[in-house]
């Protein structure tokens, strides 16, 4: 019978064993490169859609403050009934009129279409107050808050 060499067999295993060591410390940074890779990607997509939805939440509530403040004045000039007063408030529908033109990128087309179509109203009582009709303001009001409300 032969004899073994057993520091051979020792070398020969410890050089196995540290290619396999290698090979799983190679294929372990590997995968936990794949997942960094696909954790940044996820990441990426989560904050742009997070972005996207800050945005418009900040839009929605700069648009609701807007139409908020004009509906108000809108309403404002139902309570005048006496022609001096209407004529008195021209300077209120010019700064109303600027505002709604100065905040026109948060209301939409249909809406500023509505408020447009009062303001006319309103000025067509400055020359002329005897056209002032509540039924027609108050027709007017409901399409505003309708177009608000969907």
């Amino acid at each position: 019978m032969k004899e073994i060499d057993y520091n051979t067999l020792e070398s020969l295993l410890r050089k196995e064993i540290d290619a396999l060591n290698l090979r799983y410390v190679v294929v372990f940074i590997g995968i936990n490169l794949f997942i960094a890779l696909v954790n940044w990607l996820i990441q990426r997509n989560v904050k742009s859609i997070e972005n996207r939805i800050y945005k418009k939440k900040v839009r929605e509530d700069r648009r609701i403050e807007v139409i908020e403040e004009v509906y108000k004045e809108l309403v404002s000039f139902t309570y005048i009934f006496n022609p001096k007063e209407m004529i008195k408030a021209h300077l209120r529908i010019a700064k109303l009129e600027k505002k709604v033109s100065e905040n026109r990128i948060y209301i939409d087309s249909k809406m500023n279409n509505k408020i447009t179509i009062y303001i006319d109203y309103l000025k067509k009582l400055l020359t002329d107050f005897r056209h002032k009709d509540f039924k027609q303001e108050e027709a007017m009001l409901n399409d505003i808050v309708k177009e608000f409300n969907r």
